[in-house]
């Protein structure tokens, strides 16, 4: 968060597949991102 906050930054990319990944790995990395990582940064970031 102090990264975004010092250059202003309000994007992250994030490649959650790569390839010969498990699906079901990748699909829990998405859900964790939206429901732990994303609030926590739009709380953050306001």
């Amino acid at each position: 968060m102090t990264l975004a906050r010092n250059t202003g930054y309000s994007r992250l990319i994030a490649r959650v597949q790569w390839m010969g990944m498990d699906q079901e790995l990748v699909l829990r990395t998405i859900d964790l991102l939206a429901d732990r990582v994303l609030p926590l940064m739009r709380k953050e970031l306001g």
